[in-house]
């Protein structure tokens, strides 16, 4: 019994040191995983700051670019703008000096008109004298007659 008793010591002995080895190893390798976690995480971290710097940069850039987009859409509307209003004011200046011709047209040729006629009254001016002192004589001789002629 006394070999018996000293197989189960020392297997009791060897299954101690195994299990303190495994414990060790084990002890050992959560360290390492805990380690490679740890370097993961800081990794992620690292990558993550990258990826929010070019994101931020990508972005101001883009804003860059619409303002940029923006700013030449402007400048093309208010040169269309400004053609446009060029173009019109050609066509309104160009109307209101047809409508000047017009009227010019229109004085002159109301100036000659105005002419012939002022010739005509000074005709009839001239030809009311002697018709007058024609009106005048006989009605003098009406009075003379004793008739009243209110001329």
């Amino acid at each position: 019994m006394e070999t018996l008793r000293e197989k189960l010591d020392d297997v009791t002995n060897r299954m101690n040191q195994e299990i303190d080895n495994f414990t060790e190893q084990a002890n050992e390798n959560q360290e390492t995983v805990n380690s490679n976690i740890q370097s993961m995480a800081d990794e992620f971290a690292s990558v993550a700051e990258s990826f929010s710097g070019v994101l931020a940069s990508t972005s101001e850039m883009m804003s860059g670019g619409v303002t940029g987009l923006m700013d030449k859409a402007q400048e093309e509307i208010q040169e269309q703008l400004q053609e446009l209003i060029a173009s019109v004011m050609e066509e309104v200046t160009g109307a209101v000096e047809g409508m000047v011709e017009d009227v010019t047209g229109a004085e002159e040729e109301s100036g000659g008109i105005r002419a012939v006629v002022e010739e005509l009254i000074d005709s009839l001016g001239g030809m009311m004298d002697p018709v007058q002192g024609g009106v005048d004589a006989v009605a003098g001789v009406a009075s003379s007659m004793g008739v009243d002629m209110d001329v």
